[in-house]
């Protein structure tokens, strides 16, 4: 089961949060290569299949996490680029009428 946890960062922290974010996703994709190579040895020197159908599926399955953490990136960054074309600006800090004239 997926749950979505959710943080905040400044504004112009937001590229910064998202390329962290993504460079996990290479990782695991650097990780998901070396298992793939190592599933494609183990059917080149042992045809017995039952022993890499479970590496297969479960590759398949860390690919899709992956994409999910690409895709949510995506959609991080399109809210960030809108808002900053949209030229949004931090509200000022409140000041206080002082009753002067």
């Amino acid at each position: 089961m997926r749950v979505n946890i959710s943080y905040s960062v400044e504004l112009e922290e937001t590229p910064k949060a998202v390329s962290n974010i993504v460079f996990q996703s290479l990782e695991d994709l650097k990780i998901v290569e070396f298992k793939l190579e190592n599933a494609i040895k183990k059917l080149k020197n042992d045809p017995e299949v039952s022993k890499v159908l479970n590496d297969i599926d479960f590759l398949r399955r860390d690919i899709a996490k992956i994409d999910i953490a690409l895709m949510e990136s995506v959609a991080i960054l399109a809210s960030y680029q809108k808002t900053v074309s949209e030229g949004f600006m931090p509200d000022a800090p409140f000041e206080e009428d002082q009753g002067e004239e």
